[in-house]
């Protein structure tokens, strides 16, 4: 029932961090906010206050972490903000924290591929012309590959259990 839940509840917050990375190569704190608020008020009753401390713990360990890519100039700040968000969503145990780390690396080269490629595409390109994305040498929207990679993963988990 919780990532049904879940799914629900993080499905437009991360709709609009894509679009917003797509448009404007930048996700705004906002969501990443809207995101720890809808976990905070949502999981003590969906998956109860054990879990919800795990699913924090490794929040932060993953904003620490993304803040060190960050320095080194690795991962935008913004990103690393919608990833500690996003992965409160995720399972704990190992099996679906593997999981989802599969899915994060299958949506991130999917989505380069189908960025870099409709990039190149005029009618895409024509359609939107004011993506900011498309002109960014040596960047990538990975707002894109965050937000499909959390609703992939919690829609296979509703369609699996």
């Amino acid at each position: 029932m919780a990532p049904l839940v879940f799914l629900l509840l993080v499905t437009l917050p991360l709709l609009y961090a894509a679009w917003s990375d797509l448009r404007f190569m930048r996700i705004p704190n906002e969501v990443s906010l809207a995101l720890l608020g809808l976990f905070v008020v949502s999981a003590p009753f969906l998956v109860g206050l054990p879990e919800m401390g795990w699913r924090l713990g490794i929040g932060a360990a993953v904003l620490i972490t993304g803040f060190v890519l960050n320095a080194l100039k690795l991962i935008g700040g913004g990103d690393v903000k919608l990833l500690s968000a996003g992965i409160l969503f995720v399972d704990p145990s190992t099996d679906h924290l593997s999981l989802y780390l599969q899915v994060l690396g299958m949506m991130s080269l999917a989505g380069v591929i189908v960025h870099r490629g409709l990039a190149r595409v005029s009618p895409v390109r024509d359609a939107v012309p004011e993506w900011g994305s498309w002109g960014e040498r040596g960047k990538f929207p990975f707002g894109l590959s965050i937000s499909a990679s959390i609703l992939f993963y919690l829609g296979l988990v509703v369609i699996l259990t």
